[in-house]
């Protein structure tokens, strides 16, 4: 099961990957730059409008003595939609717009549709992490990354792409990704032999899922500063184009901890079946040793990538790469970390992470990305990385410490 879900969890960020550098090439750097911002802007109202529960979901659904089944979850979240709906057609097209001077019809339509898209599917996906259905769960986003690199390169030969081509692309790729869930839904309850048990309904099952992912809400908003707003301030300060930089060598960067991500669900799942840390140590050394090497590869693939493939206006990436990538095994190690205080239940522990990862981003996005540009959201990021991951395993010791000295 591990390593059928790292090879798709690899596959959907390969897919993905590759759609960035070929808009990258083919668009250039400040158009790309636009895309990347409006992914940012998205992931970010996503972060806000789930409200928790994406670092919740799979402990409700995993936890049987909670009573909460798969049907009355699916069916309490879509409320969270017009929400969300609201939020990014207000507040996320008006900040869309002010940062890339960028107005055009197919443009807004396509963020819109990326943005409430992309909290639906996040909330499915993270529904069937917790009932078990792993391959469900990473199979939609991998056809989902398929489609959009397949609408750029089609675009592309045929002439007609441009950046309205390449939105509407990446809302294609939300759009399939949500009907393969709805068809993944439908065979789980068809198969599942469980009628519903939970005593809650609509609204009223909504707000109790919501109190327990309350510490999980805070943890997101945390998250969402400390990891995705340093773009949105390169883009303040300096422009498009240097977003478009930065960005590019943040994917690449980025496929470093694919495999952690990927394994977080299967750490989380066993951890809260087990109510014990004990598989801590195992994953820990397994996924960081993995980690390097990737690291290790990247690195050298970056390094032609950016100056031979993408040209000389993305050579300025390569010093931004080597130092996300040495933030990447911090990030390793803070995701397992999390992951089995997650499963103990402990979702305070993500809101004190992403607290400690605010205060630091806040002072070091804003002393570092005007001067220097990418270079200095790349410093900014790695720096943050390492003292989130250090109070990530500040956290954990107390859960390690109690398994001790129960046993």
């Amino acid at each position: 099961m591990a390593i059928q879900l790292t090879g798709l969890t690899v596959g959907a960020a390969g897919f993905q990957g590759m759609t960035a550098l070929m808009t990258a090439k083919w668009l250039g750097a400040s158009e790309r730059g636009v895309i990347a911002i409006a992914q940012t802007l998205s992931m970010v109202l996503l972060l806000v409008g789930c409200a928790g529960l994406t670092t919740g979901t799979r402990v409700v659904l995993a936890d049987d003595s909670r009573r909460i089944d798969f049907r009355s979850y699916v069916r309490a979240t879509r409320w969270l939609l017009l929400s969300q709906l609201i939020l990014v057609t207000t507040v996320g097209l008006s900040v869309f717009i002010r940062l890339t001077h960028i107005s055009v019809a197919a443009v807004a339509i396509s963020f819109i549709i990326i943005g409430v898209g992309s909290l639906r599917a996040a909330l499915l996906r993270e529904a069937f992490h917790g009932v078990g259905w792993h391959r469900a769960a990473v199979f939609s986003e991998l056809l989902a990354a398929v489609v959009p690199l397949f609408l750029v390169i089609a675009a592309h030969y045929r002439g007609v792409l441009s950046l309205s081509v390449a939105m509407l692309s990446l809302a294609a790729g939300y759009i399939t990704q949500l009907i393969l869930q709805s068809l993944f839904a439908r065979r789980y309850l068809a198969q599942s032999r469980t009628e519903t048990v939970t005593n809650r309904a609509g609204l009223a099952l909504l707000r109790y899922i919501l109190r327990f992912c309350l510490p999980g809400f805070v943890a997101t908003l945390g998250f969402a500063f400390a990891g995705r707003m340093d773009r949105l301030v390169l883009a303040y300060f300096h422009n498009t184009a240097a977003v478009g930089v930065y960005s590019t060598a943040s994917t690449l960067a980025d496929a470093a901890w694919i495999i952690p991500m990927a394994s977080s669900a299967l750490i989380v799942r066993q951890v809260a079946q087990t109510k014990s840390p004990q598989a801590h140590r195992l994953w820990w050394r397994r996924i960081l040793l993995m980690t390097v090497a990737m690291s290790l590869v990247i690195f050298v693939a970056s390094a032609w990538l950016l100056t031979h493939f993408l040209g000389p206006e993305f050579a300025s990436g390569i010093p931004v790469v080597a130092v996300l990538l040495v933030g990447a095994l911090a990030l390793a190690s803070q995701q397992v970390d999390l992951a089995v205080c997650s499963g103990m239940g402990d979702l305070g522990a993500s809101a004190h992470v992403a607290l400690a990862g605010v205060l630091v981003a806040a002072v070091l996005f804003f002393s570092l990305i005007p001067p220097f540009g990418a270079m200095g959201c790349a410093l900014a990021s790695a720096a943050t990385y390492f003292v989130t991951a250090a109070v990530a395993r500040l956290r954990l010791r107390k859960h390690l410490s109690v398994e001790l000295g129960a046993a």
